[in-house]
């Protein structure tokens, strides 16, 4: 057991960046309500001010000197708390992943921070979280960890002996561009600056905002149109660049029946999950990049280490790659995958109405709603009629099914235009429910949901409109393998 150590002094840095970034609209309205005159008022504002700054720098200080870890060969311990003080015991054999994260300006230190996560744990945050610790203690651990799974030697591991990987994936700079371009990523650009829009007027002085307002009221037609389209183009070129920077030099290996990935310009950013623990493969297609022939591949595991800004916590191993090699390359990495594209088991196209009548009648709320308070031009929403019947026929199509061999069972299904193809080994599925309507019964039709585990909550796989035989089928499968 080594003595219990404190984190490099750098973490106070981080914890006051991570404080700032959650209570910054707090700063924002503190900061442009203070008077700088001379009055009373104005200096028990500043004093208010003063002392709120001194309580956010002191209490990261005291988080730093009351935070400690030690480890040894068995396990990892985590000491924290003030007045109520916590030890985070974690054996290395109850670990789930491990997340490596190196800012550039930490590089030339060699420190990084470490996030470790188990599957006893059932918020959205690692279980063990240390802000900046060297890069040799942080291997040293993994390392540790790596052996109590695995035959490695104590000696392989105080020498530092790195292990050759039997698979390596490196993404190129073409690959890379046409996966940010391919990226989806305006609308959650221009959600966010919009999020942002509509909360200065609660943080600024009503004058501030006032002349805002009537600045954009005089704006012409011609010109609010352009600054929308100015705003567009750059929320595009931010969403290409934040991928691009994100995923920089990606690369996925395999080692000791563990991936690992690593990325990232401005922060190197690696995660370590055994291969036996992840949860499921799911293989995603945009209709943009069906179009183009080209498939992005995420593996399902239970635990958050993956999880970002992004719209998924999923693990990301290949980023995006043609159709005709994502099979060939993931079973390299993941050998329970088939080497092909499975055979699927489509809906038959009748079926497609069910998936249609649904997607019409969930859009005719908002249609009748924008049609009775913004005549004459709410109208215009009726447009929504053919896009819901897009979508549910979209769907409809996806909705497919394949058993392979007696192990594996592999699903699709469609969303938003989205393409996903799941491969689900018998022993991770937690649950199957096959479920029916009152309707559905005398046409012999039922819903089927399968259950995994993602993160640390559940993902529900539906496939609907499947025939009793099919259903049943499936829901037999399952009981047998479980029997």
């Amino acid at each position: 057991m080594t003595k219990a150590s404190h984190l490099h002094p750098f973490s106070i840095i981080g914890f006051i960046y991570k404080n700032l970034r959650s209570t910054w609209y707090l700063w924002i309205y503190m900061f442009f309500n203070v008077k700088f005159d001379n009055t009373a008022d104005s200096l028990i504002s500043l004093a208010e001010l003063a002392a709120a700054l001194l309580v956010f720098i002191m209490m990261p200080i005291v988080r730093y000197y009351c935070l400690t870890y030690e480890f040894n060969n068995n396990s990892l311990t985590i000491h924290s708390g003030l007045f109520v003080r916590q030890h985070n015991h974690i054996p290395y054999s109850r670990i789930q992943t491990i997340q490596h994260k190196q800012w550039f300006f930490l590089k030339p230190f060699n420190l990084e921070s470490l996030a470790i996560e188990t599957a006893g744990h059932n918020d959205g945050k690692a279980e063990a979280q240390l802000a900046v610790i060297s890069v040799k203690t942080a291997h040293l651990i993994e390392q540790l960890n790596r052996r109590s799974s695995q035959a490695v030697s104590t000696e392989t591991i105080e020498a530092g002996h790195a292990v050759e990987p039997q698979a390596v994936y490196d993404i190129t700079a073409n690959d890379l561009s046409l996966y940010a371009i391919t990226s989806v990523g305006l609308i959650p650009a221009l959600i966010a600056v919009g999020s942002i829009m509509s909360q200065l007027d609660r943080l600024l002085p009503d004058h501030y905002v006032k002349a805002a307002n009537n600045y954009f009221n005089h704006l012409s037609l011609s010109i609010a149109l352009l600054l929308f389209v100015l705003i567009a183009i750059l929320s595009l070129i931010v969403s290409y660049l934040r991928i691009v920077l994100r995923y920089y030099h990606f690369q996925l290996t395999k080692t000791d029946e563990k991936l690992t990935t690593i990325g990232g310009f401005f922060q190197r950013n690696t995660v370590t999950t055994p291969i036996n623990r992840i949860q499921a493969v799911c293989i995603k297609q945009s209709i943009l990049r069906q179009w183009l022939k080209l498939a992005t591949v995420n593996t399902i595991i239970a635990s958050n280490a993956a999880k970002s800004e992004d719209d998924h916590d999923d693990l990301l191993v290949i980023p995006v790659i043609s159709n005709k090699l994502v099979f060939n390359k993931i079973h390299a990495f993941i050998s329970w995958l088939p080497a092909i594209n499975p055979n699927l088991n489509h809906l038959s196209v009748n079926k497609s109405y069910y998936f249609i009548r649904n997607a019409v009648i969930i859009s005719l709320l908002p249609i009748g709603l924008a049609i009775y308070f913004w005549r004459p031009f709410g109208y215009a929403a009726l447009l929504l009629l053919a896009v819901a019947a897009s979508l549910g026929y979209y769907k409809s199509r996806q909705n497919a099914f394949a058993q392979v061999g007696d192990q594996q069972l592999v699903l699709q299904v469609g969303r938003l235009w989205t393409k996903e193809l799941y491969f689900l080994p018998w022993q991770n599925i937690q649950s199957i429910n096959c479920h029916r309507t009152v309707w559905m019964v005398h046409k012999k039709l039922a819903h089927l949901t399968i259950n995994i585990r993602h993160g640390n909550s559940n993902q529900a796989i539906q496939l609907r409109y499947l025939s009793d035989q099919t259903a049943n089928s499936i829901y037999n499968w399952h009981l047998r393998r479980h029997a």
